[in-house]
């Protein structure tokens, strides 16, 4: 696959011990695609970054660009200069397998009525605890509004997946023009998942293409809501987006709130403060997923809530998938310039 067909996006911040450990890796096993950096880093990280990057682009084709905006809108403003059809993000911390993801851009260029692939989304590096495959499965069906039920149903990230560009770059204008993405990351992924699906189809290929490291630095272990106080104006935002993005597909303004309101909407009429009927929402999603686990032990249409991973899941990415555990298991906190410094001593 030629690489000027997909770019990397890597968003960053203030984390270079972790951008440092993601190029040495793919120093080693390349991916098919040039690198935008987005970076929001202070001036010391800043720094250290671009000095990182310099390093890399012996061998790799690296784009840096610094921004000083919220991930979400620094994501969007990156896109804006992504020129190759397609696009994957890829945070600073995870690493993406080359096999699956030349797989992934090659289905979409067969299937034009798809607007994402994706492999299966490993969750590694848990301590004591065996990785294991993350949500996931394709969402086929031809009409959209059924595959925006699914989703809902079943919500899973699209948006680590091989995107469209033009689809990505407008699902991130959309979503930072409509939702306040400062002080929430949980409603802004929402609506990118609900984007991808209205866009077209999605298919998830049965090899892993992403490796997800859990570790306390992780940004969704930061809250879902910046400002409790603001959480039903935020949710309220995301259902107005939402359902404005249905009414091209056919349904009117009324019947699309009618949806989201179905979907997403709180329990009316049980005289609870806004903060209760928000705690009484998290509660529903929790149950649901509850749920969802132990549906996922019989389930017959392909749909993966979580599973143990298998050999089969790597096959022909033996060494990458080696070398990537190796590197977040020994440098779990990333490489830091002292351990650089060490290892040239040696």
């Amino acid at each position: 696959m030629s690489p000027d067909r997909l770019t990397c996006l890597v968003p960053t911040y203030n984390r270079p011990e972790f951008l440092r450990r993601l190029f040495l890796f793919y120093q080693q096993f390349p991916l098919p695609c040039s690198f935008l950096i987005a970076d929001s880093s202070e001036p010391a990280a800043k720094v250290e970054n671009q000095a990182i990057i310099q390093d890399a682009r012996h061998t790799l084709d690296i784009t840096y660009r610094h921004f000083n905006v919220d991930l979400t809108t620094k994501c969007s403003q990156a896109l804006q200069q992504v020129q190759t059809p397609y696009v994957v993000l890829c945070a600073d911390d995870d690493y993406l397998l080359p096999l699956a993801l030349q797989h992934c851009v090659e289905f979409l260029e067969d299937h034009p009525d798809y607007s994402v692939a994706q492999g299966i989304m490993a969750i590694v590096n848990r301590p004591g605890k065996p990785p294991y495959a993350t949500a996931g499965y394709s969402l086929e069906d031809e009409d959209a509004i059924t595959r925006c039920r699914k989703m809902f149903r079943f919500n899973f990230t699209t948006f680590y997946g091989i995107n469209r560009t033009a689809n990505l770059r407008s699902n991130f204008q959309i979503t930072t023009t409509n939702i306040d993405c400062a002080h929430s990351h949980f409603f802004p992924e929402l609506m990118l998942s609900q984007l991808s699906v209205i866009r077209g189809r999605v298919k998830v290929l049965p090899e892993i293409f992403y490796l997800h490291e859990e570790h306390d630095a992780n940004f969704a272990r930061t809250p879902k809501v910046s400002d409790p106080s603001r959480a039903i104006e935020l949710e309220q935002q995301f259902r107005a987006c939402l359902s404005s993005q249905y009414e091209p597909l056919g349904v009117s303004r009324t019947q699309a709130e009618q949806l989201v309101q179905k979907w997403y909407g709180l329990l009316p009429g049980l005289g609870l403060t806004q903060s209760d009927q928000f705690m009484l929402r998290s509660l529903r999603r929790f149950l649901n997923r509850t749920w969802r686990q132990v549906m996922n032990l019989v389930a017959k249409d392909g749909t993966v809530y979580r599973r143990s991973l298998r050999a089969a899941d790597w096959s022909g990415q033996e060494a990458a998938w080696q070398e990537a555990i190796h590197l977040m298991t020994t440098f779990p906190k990333g490489i830091s310039l002292t351990e650089v410094a060490t290892k040239r001593a040696a």
